[in-house]
């Protein structure tokens, strides 16, 4: 999950061994409107996320949800009192 800024947000991948080549591809999901794309979303919504290791000698893949959501916010207020 990553908090949404207005610009596009990349998951984060790591492999084993480092540095393997990788082909990612999001997808709107939930009712999130995104079409199929390798370029990283930058609306609030919910998005599947596919990840494939692009590597003459290794092979792998894994998928999962990605969420981008608004900042959360804490309002302290007090009471309205009436005036006299």
């Amino acid at each position: 999950m990553q908090m949404y800024t207005g610009s596009p947000l990349p998951v984060t991948i790591t492999t084993n061994p480092s540095q393997l080549g990788v082909e990612v591809t999001y997808v709107g999901r939930n009712g999130t409107d995104y079409q199929a794309s390798s370029t990283p979303p930058t609306q609030i919504g919910t998005y599947f996320v596919t990840v494939v290791v692009n590597d003459n000698n290794y092979r792998g893949s894994s998928t999962g949800p990605f969420i981008i959501t608004t900042n959360m916010v804490n309002l302290n207020y007090m009471p309205i009192l009436p005036f006299h």
